[in-house]
Formats: C-alpha cells, structure tokens, sequence
C-alpha cells in the first residue's frame, strides 16, 4: 500500500534528481543533537558512502562511475571540469537515459497524453478532499503551473511534478541541466557513443504500478511535505557536493519516516519496497549491461543518479561481487 508515493520520495531523495540551487535553512538544522548523531551513525553504516566517482578495474577493462544529479547547481561546474579528461578519454558512456530515450519520451507525451493526463473521468479536485486539493494548489501556484491544468494530471505525475521545489523552476526553465547533460555534451566533443541502461519508460511503469486510490493516496501524503521540501533540498545538495552520499540515504530514510506520521515499522517496510523498486531492481537490471559493454570496451564511463552506488546492493557492491576492484577516484 501506498508504495508509489515512497518509490517517488526515494527516486527523488535517493537518485538525487533534482538537487539544485536551493537557499536558506537547510534540513540537518531542523534536526535535535540525538537526531543529528542518530543521522551521522546511520550514514556511516552505509557502504561506500563517501564519494561520487570511483574507479573499477577487472583485468584490462576499466569503468569510471560517477554520480550524477539531474538538475543544476552552479557547483556542477567545478565537479565537471574535474571529469572532463575522464569522459573524453572513454570508449563509451553508459546512462540512465541518452537524448534518444529523452526524445521517446516526449513522443510518448505529445502521441499518448493518457499516460500523464485523465482526459475523461472526474479530475483530481472531484475525487480528493477539500482540505488536500487547497494545499495542493497553494503548491502549484508556487511552481506556476495552472490548477485547472493540474487538475486533469494523473495522481503519480503531479505528485512528481511537486516533487520539484519551487527554487529549481527558474533553472528548468532556462534549459540548464545537470550532471549528466554536462557528461553528454562534453562526450559529443569528440563523439563518443553513449547507450542507455534501461528503456525509456521504466520509471512510469514503476510509477504506473499501484491502484488509482494509492495514487491519490501517495497524493494527499505528497502535499504533506511541502513545506519542509526546500530545507531538505539545501540538505541533499550540501551532502552531495561533500561527498557524503551516505548522509544523503541516511537523510531520505528519516525523513521520509518523519513526515509519513505512520508507524515506524510499517514505514520501513514501505521504504525497502521503494528502494526495491526504485533503486535496487534497477542496479540489478543494469549489471548485466554493464558487463556486456566491459567486454567490448576497455574504458567506459557509467553515469547514473549518485545513490545508484553506495550502500549494500549498490552498484559498487554488486561489482566487486563480480570480481571487480573498487576505489575511489
């Protein structure tokens, strides 16, 4: 029950996918002593948890993986600057997504606006509470985007669209993109190939999944957060550029238990579920890939969202146990 909302909350959290340049308090401060140790141990305990480039080795191939996050921050610049040797002399670079699944993508929006949109049936404001549509639409007039339109999204996509803070717009707008857009630009330089580690549409199949009433569920939950949502953007952010991506998954499990107001148990059942979902599964699905490019080619680049490799099913825990040597780059 309810497992999409938390699939949403890790894909954001975990896969950093919209870090960017949000000002103010940040999230760690809002936290007690006890909670601040609790949130240190807990990040220790997290394999692989300090740093976001690392280096494999096995035999003669060689694999850079470095993560990612998928909106900007001016810091990105200093941290690209520092990959730019690596890309450019990589046989190939292994992505999430490359600009053709981004472009199947938007075909699938302009040729099938069902997937996004209810264009029949009672809109959102017909079938949630009173008191959650007013809160959801004093978040989406934060964002500018128009209730009336809102209102004839599916439950998952708005939910995602509120996932991103109102402070990250302004660069969305203005086509400034993260991490891994810098890595492809800078790969296309020099042509080098890029390929994509799953279909385009994996993550709305993995958002698709779950009941029209958990939906709107995970939707009601989704407007529950929002004012912490800017705090806790500052937090990830200041973790992801010292390196500390165990703090970060460390972060995403206690808040999300934090604002879920449901028992701790039953909210870390919720949370495995969403990593399974959202992260593991897809780690899993991607070594095989992986491996069958290493045999190709020497020297590869691997670029995903930074919470794709720590912790124990990590990608960097699921290489050395296929025999590669992991280190820090």
């Amino acid at each position: 029950m309810l497992r999409p909302f938390f699939a949403a909350i890790t894909l954001i959290f975990l896969s950093t996918q919209a870090i960017a340049l949000c000002r103010g308090d940040s999230y760690y401060d809002q936290l007690t002593v006890d909670q601040a140790a609790q949130l240190d141990l807990d990040a220790q305990a997290v394999p692989y948890g300090q740093g976001t480039v690392w280096v494999g080795t096995k035999g003669d191939a060689v694999l850079t993986l470095i993560g990612t996050v998928h909106i900007y921050d001016p810091r990105l610049g200093a941290h690209m600057a520092r990959l730019a040797q690596t890309v450019q002399a990589a046989d190939l670079i292994l992505l999430e997504a490359t600009p053709a699944e981004e472009a199947q993508l938007q075909s699938l929006m302009t040729r099938n606006p069902d997937v996004f949109l209810n264009t029949d049936g009672p809109t959102l404001p017909d079938v949630l509470p009173e008191k959650t549509w007013d809160q959801l639409m004093v978040a989406l007039r934060a964002r500018d985007i128009p209730p009336f339109l809102a209102a004839k999204f599916q439950p998952w996509y708005l939910m995602m669209t509120l996932a991103i803070p109102p402070c990250v717009m302004g660069d969305m707008a203005a086509g400034r993109r993260g991490l891994e857009h810098m890595i492809m630009d800078e790969a296309a330089k020099t042509g080098i190939p890029l390929q994509a580690l799953e279909p385009f549409d994996t993550l709305i199949q993995i958002m698709q999944d779950g009941s029209e009433q958990e939906q709107l569920e995970m939707l009601a939950l989704s407007a529950s957060i929002e004012a912490d949502q800017e705090a806790m953007f500052v937090a990830m952010g200041d973790s992801y550029f010292d390196g500390d991506i165990g703090k970060l998954i460390a972060l995403n499990r206690f808040a999300v238990e934090d604002v879920a107001g449901l028992a701790p148990s039953h909210v870390q059942t919720l949370i495995r579920d969403a990593e399974e979902a959202i992260i593991i599964n897809r780690n899993r699905a991607w070594m095989p890939k992986i491996t069958a490019a290493s045999a190709k080619h020497g020297d590869i680049v691997v670029a995903v969202g930074a919470g794709h490799l720590p912790d124990h099913q990590g990608l960097l825990a699921l290489l050395v146990a296929d025999g590669w040597t992991i280190t820090p780059f």
